[in-house]
């Protein structure tokens, strides 16, 4: 009875292993049908594969990262920058998104208390990441996984002494599924974190971003300066020897 027991349960994992195999297998045949279509090419080999790589490459002063490839981008901290606009687009071939996150001066001295943050999402999992209170987002850095195709993500987020975020709201959400966007924050605002839920079957995700206005702190008000006054002391036998009328 055991014996069949055990023979059963390897039959079904290696069911399950041919499953898995076979559904890869199917991913890679559409991502090559969507390839050729791209490129109004009837074969479907490698050499198409290629082809969209160069592509990409050449392309590659446009965005921070390549479909599949790791990204990574860092602001100027000792600048006083940090994130304010992001644009992505849909690589449908590659079942997974190129990125362009631009940074912009947002104060006047240097930032500090820079940490990055884990991976702040599992494969697949929902993203709702904020920096803390008066910090602001001043890097990103996301790996990608094919057998998952997705992506996870850190956060790097930094201070400016002085400064504080107000204001602070979560976007509409900035695209469907496999669309492109292009989202700037408003004037002296930052990016702050990320919110988005992954869509298993277009593998894909739509995205808000958490932004805050950056200004530094009023200083409280200070009562008026007082003038001072000055009084002249005479002496009294100065005043006696004194003749108004000449």
């Amino acid at each position: 009875m055991k014996l069949c027991i055990m023979l059963l349960v390897i039959v079904l994992t290696c069911l399950a292993l041919k499953s898995n195999a076979d559904k890869e297998q199917d991913v890679q045949a559409q991502r090559k049908i969507d390839l050729a279509s791209i490129l109004g090419e009837d074969d479907h080999d490698d050499k198409f594969t290629q082809k969209m790589i160069n592509v990409e490459k050449q392309n590659q002063q446009k965005w921070d990262n390549l479909g599949d490839g790791p990204l990574s981008v860092e602001c100027n901290s000792n600048n006083g920058e940090a994130l304010y606009r992001v644009k992505s687009v849909f690589i449908n071939w590659r079942r997974d998104r190129r990125w362009k996150w631009d940074c912009r001066k947002v104060a006047n001295k240097p930032m500090s208390d820079c940490s990055w943050t884990p991976y702040i999402n599992k494969w697949g999992g929902p993203i709702d990441k904020k920096c803390p209170a008066n910090f602001v987002l001043t890097g990103i850095k996301s790996v990608h996984l094919n057998a998952k195709e997705d992506r996870r993500w850190k956060l790097k987020c930094c201070q400016a002494p002085g400064y504080t975020t107000t204001d602070c709201k979560k976007t509409k959400k900035l695209n469907i599924y496999g669309s492109k966007f292009d989202h700037e924050t408003f004037k002296e605002g930052a990016i702050v974190g990320l919110h988005t839920l992954q869509h298993i079957n277009n593998r894909d995700r739509a995205w808000q971003m958490f932004e805050c206005k950056y200004t530094a702190k009023q200083e409280p008000n200070q009562p008026p300066a007082v003038k001072s006054r000055h009084f002249f002391f005479v002496p009294y036998d100065m005043l006696a020897n004194l003749n108004p009328w000449g």
